[in-house]
């Protein structure tokens, strides 16, 4: 069991409570893998503002060498389940 301390929990609900940043982990978790184009398209943002976001998500992205963005184990765990 990981004990998380209510600093590192608090921050990961204000991170994930903008819907630009719980889109992003969803897109991410449903496709896998996306170019900053994909996300771009799916967003419908401004590229400023996506850059943004994915600058305050480091905790839950990783790139792969094709430098498509992809959730890594911490993200994948705070991704939210559709039903």
């Amino acid at each position: 069991m990981v004990v998380r301390s209510t600093e590192e929990v608090s921050r990961y609900y204000t991170l994930l409570r903008e819907p630009a940043r719980c889109k992003i982990v969803e897109i991410l978790g449903d496709q896998g893998k996306a170019s900053f184009k994909e996300l771009r398209e799916s967003l419908g943002l401004g590229v400023g503002i996506i850059y943004y976001h994915l600058d305050m998500l480091p905790d839950f992205l990783t790139q792969d060498k094709h430098r498509k963005y992809l959730l890594n184990d911490r993200g994948r765990k705070a991704r939210i389940r559709r039903t």
